[in-house]
């Protein structure tokens, strides 16, 4: 059965940019609420936020949820995304990535509590897993950028 990784001490966590010093990586990766990484303000696509593994893991579920504010969830919560793994020298580069689950729905969070969830197939272990945001819904007067918290990977 696959059981929930620990991400303290596991390894790393990066993203392609951050909105301040306030909103690091790590904060989607530390099982608290209201923490979150928040990516840098009137941004482009995508936008990425990744876990280094210190040993490589295979991971075969996955689900996060978007910030804890409700109008800043509805418009920064991924609605288009991809969850990837590499094993590259260096996992910044997304020409070593390879996408194992796809969500192109379009539909964004709606509710504080809501997680979204997802399994692959992946059969063997890898050093880093993560996901590449390709669409928020935008709007509510934000600017455009992605919020992600509360992230968990199962491994078997």
């Amino acid at each position: 059965d696959p059981r929930p990784i620990i991400f303290k001490d596991a390894g790393t966590a990066h993203s392609t940019s951050i909105y301040s010093s306030g909103y690091p990586a790590e904060d989607a990766f530390d099982e608290i609420r209201n923490t979150y990484w928040a990516s840098a303000a009137r941004t482009t696509y995508p936008q990425s936020i990744w876990f280094e593994f210190n040993d490589p893991v295979r991971v075969v579920k996955f689900a996060f949820r978007s910030t804890h504010n409700t109008n800043e969830m509805v418009a920064n919560g991924p609605s288009k995304y991809e969850i990837f793994f590499s094993d590259g020298p260096d996992c910044s580069q997304m020409s070593t990535w390879v996408t194992l689950f796809t969500d192109n729905s379009g539909v964004g969070f709606t509710a504080s509590n809501e997680m979204k969830e997802g399994v692959s197939d992946n059969a063997e272990a890898h050093k880093c897993y993560g996901f590449k945001v390709n669409k928020t819904p935008e709007g509510n007067g934000y600017d455009i950028m992605v919020t992600i918290t509360d992230i968990k990977f199962w491994e078997i």
